[in-house]
């Protein structure tokens, strides 16, 4: 009998981009694409981060680099 260990991963890492003067969040880590994958669509909006939250996750911005 095989056993399965469960991580209980609830971060998840977006990185907002601004695009023609509106601002994107985008999906970094696996687990918010996977997220975003589920919505159909390559973006998260401020509801679907504020839902997100009263789930649990913790939502990390990923910094730009220089």
């Amino acid at each position: 009998m095989k056993t399965f260990t469960m991580v209980n991963n609830m971060q998840l890492i977006v990185e907002i981009k601004n695009v023609y003067g509106v601002e994107r969040i985008y999906a970094v880590c696996n687990n918010a694409k996977l997220i975003t994958k589920l919505k159909q669509s390559k973006t998260l909006n401020k509801e679907d981060i504020s839902i997100l939250r009263e789930l649990g996750y913790q939502i990390e911005t990923k910094q730009p680099t220089i």
